[in-house]
């Protein structure tokens, strides 16, 4: 009798993770939302590093002015998605659900994603960038990182204006692939932003010099996207 009811609540648990309702993301904040409304599952909240690691700890949004503001004036939240139904998934062996459920990601990316708020406690920007780190790693390989901006300008519209940039001293391509470009996008959603890259920096290189070792993991594949609320810029003082 134990067994089956063991074996039930087993099942009950696998049914409730496909019921589920899709986990909230970072596309589910309107621009323009108070932090006091916010109710979003996100988990380790903390001030960001312009796209990087977390800093300071967050108890909630509504602490976001203990965070430096950017010159824009912008305090940057970081947050990750809630990973409760993923480690459900796991235990359970459901590996659609565990690639549903899995890491804070956009199109499979790992991204670090990072919410912009205004002195005013609103919601003006989302931030999202490639997250490089080993423990965030999902099934895209970093090389093919920058690709993620192909994937979020073709999302957003066609109308993007992109420039190529040089490359700095000592940077160089990856085998054929130079990326190195910036593109922007003005729409009624509001003001879009994508860099991406993809070659070595100066001094890198796949091989080592001194030890002679093949470093496979010698180069910088990145992208790097921001939207801003319609009309924010007007908001915002020179300088």
């Amino acid at each position: 009798m134990k067994h089956l009811l063991a074996l039930a609540a087993v099942f009950c648990l696998a049914g409730s993770v496909h019921a589920a309702e899709p986990r909230a993301e970072i596309w589910d904040i309107p621009l323009g939302t108070p932090v006091g409304e916010i109710n979003a599952d996100f988990a380790d909240l903390a001030c960001g590093s312009n796209g990087g690691p977390p800093s300071r700890r967050l108890a909630s949004f509504a602490d976001f002015a203990t965070c430096r503001p950017e010159k824009s004036g912008l305090h940057e939240v970081y947050f990750r998605y809630d990973d409760e139904q993923e480690y459900i998934a796991r235990s359970l062996e459901q590996r659609r659900d565990v690639l549903r459920f899995g890491g804070t990601v956009v199109f499979g990316f790992p991204v670090v994603a990072s919410l912009l708020i205004d002195g005013e406690g609103l919601v003006q920007g989302r931030r999202l960038v490639t997250d490089p780190r080993p423990a965030n790693q999902t099934s895209r390989p970093r090389y093919e990182f920058w690709t993620l901006g192909n994937l979020l300008r073709n999302h957003f519209g066609s109308d993007w204006a992109c420039t190529d940039i040089e490359p700095a001293a000592g940077e160089n391509p990856v085998g054929t692939y130079f990326v190195k470009s910036d593109c922007a996008l003005d729409s009624e959603a509001g003001r879009f932003s994508v860099g991406q890259h993809y070659l070595q920096k100066r001094g890198q290189s796949f091989i080592d010099p001194v030890t002679t070792r093949f470093q496979p993991d010698a180069f910088d594949s990145m992208t790097r996207f921001e939207q801003l609320a319609p009309g924010f810029e007007a908001a915002v003082s020179p300088g």
